[in-house]
């Protein structure tokens, strides 16, 4: 082929040029990634799939032979982005320039969609989002876990609801990192961190764990998205929320865990309720003792007046007692008078 370009003054065909510049092409542009928009999509009765490959400077002709699209796990369609990977070639009867692709893939966040998808799919089928083999969440849980990283707003918000919802309760932090390549890694660190420190400690065990992290893109919460994490906690043998992301934000995580909080703070909330209600329930006590022994008091009170009311004074009394003796030493006397009278005439 070289020696073809090379002459110069010599004349070839059109099919000798086409063969040469098929063969330069296919060299110089193996195993290439083109990231574009499908186009022109058909796929005619032989399985294999023809389309256009577009951006907004340029387009390219693309095909996808049957043994290569069977491989496809998802259906391209007109207007879907994706990452093709094959090689540059040269159509030689037509002289058309196009991209014969190996493989194909969803681009940015369809990708991860669909890598989502299908993870979930697999675990569910392997049970790990079985509802009957979720663990019990504590009502009252006297050592919380929380498992992020110590720098974040969502550690502080979970802190904070706590300490005002349930002050006695223990709180210990398992540093991990929540974003990025090494993040599952750093999270399965931190689960064997609070299994070892269960293993060794002779009280005050954990009882509960919260794996909470802020709201992002689906490439921030990426990493509650791994398959090694899922399975770790789905062997954990202690009780787990995962309180991942905004309300609208799922992740493998939420799944696999014993239960999803909507935010960090609701994983926080729900840890406290049954003694933020138990706080609710004493002052709602002591507030009803209160009413009860002010009323008590108030008809104590009242019959303590009533009393005083009946009540007689002393002096009062020592007068009529008095007037009664005067009374009893008159008639006495008037007796004796009388007698002694009557006796005189005898």
């Amino acid at each position: 082929m070289n020696d073809i370009l090379n002459q110069n003054n010599q004349i070839i065909s059109v099919g000798e040029l086409n063969r040469s510049a098929k063969y330069l092409l296919e060299k110089s542009y193996s195993n290439i990634k083109v990231e574009g928009e499908i186009s022109n999509l058909s796929i005619p009765s032989s399985g294999h799939m023809y389309f256009t490959l577009k951006d907004s400077d340029a387009a390219i002709r693309c095909a996808m032979f049957k043994n290569a699209n069977m491989r496809l796990n998802f259906s391209p369609k007109n207007g879907d982005k994706c990452i093709v990977t094959g090689n540059v070639s040269l159509y030689a009867p037509r002289g058309d320039f196009q991209l014969i692709a190996s493989s194909m893939e969803p681009s940015g966040t369809g990708n991860l969609m669909l890598k989502f998808e299908q993870l979930k799919n697999k675990l569910a089928e392997e049970g790990l989002f079985d509802e009957t083999k979720k663990l019990e969440i504590p009502s009252i849980p006297k050592h919380v876990a929380i498992i992020t990283s110590g720098s974040t707003a969502a550690w502080q918000d979970v802190l904070t609801s706590i300490k005002r919802r349930a002050p006695s309760m223990k709180i210990s932090l398992s540093e991990a990192i929540v974003q990025g390549d090494a993040a599952s890694t750093t999270i399965i660190d931190a689960l064997d961190r609070i299994h070892k420190y269960n293993d060794v400690s002779k009280k005050s065990l954990v009882d509960l764990i919260l794996i909470v992290r802020g709201g992002g893109s689906i490439e921030d919460l990426w990493c509650f998205n791994d398959e090694f994490l899922a399975r770790e906690i789905s062997k954990t043998q202690i009780p787990i929320i995962s309180g991942v992301g905004h309300e609208i934000d799922f992740t493998i995580c939420d799944f696999v865990s014993d239960m999803r909080a909507p935010t960090p703070t609701a994983s926080a909330e729900i840890v406290t309720e049954f003694s933020f209600k138990l706080t609710d329930k004493f002052k709602e006590f002591n507030d009803d003792l209160i009413k009860t022994m002010r009323l008590l008091i108030r008809n104590q009170n009242q019959k303590v007046v009533s009393l005083k009311s009946n009540l007689r004074s002393p002096i009062l009394i020592l007068r009529e007692q008095n007037q009664k003796i005067d009374n009893f030493e008159f008639k006495l006397k008037q007796n004796m008078k009388f007698n002694f009278s009557k006796n005189m005439q005898k």
